[in-house]
């Protein structure tokens, strides 16, 4: 079974990395990084499930 997972994705090469100066990262690690960062902003602005806004008049 391993054998069969390996073949999906070939890992026999270098990787691909995103440089800025001295900051070095993989795109993989940024792809991560910017989806834990949506997910924060989407956590912050959407609406709890239940609340429901009171008339106040």
């Amino acid at each position: 079974m391993s054998e069969i997972l390996g073949a999906l994705v070939n890992l026999d090469h270098p990787g691909h990395y995103i440089s800025w100066g001295w900051f070095q990262m993989s795109y993989g690690n940024f792809a991560v990084v910017v989806t834990m960062v949506v997910t924060f902003l989407v956590a912050l602005v959407a609406p709890f499930p239940g609340r429901k806004k009171e008339n106040q008049s």
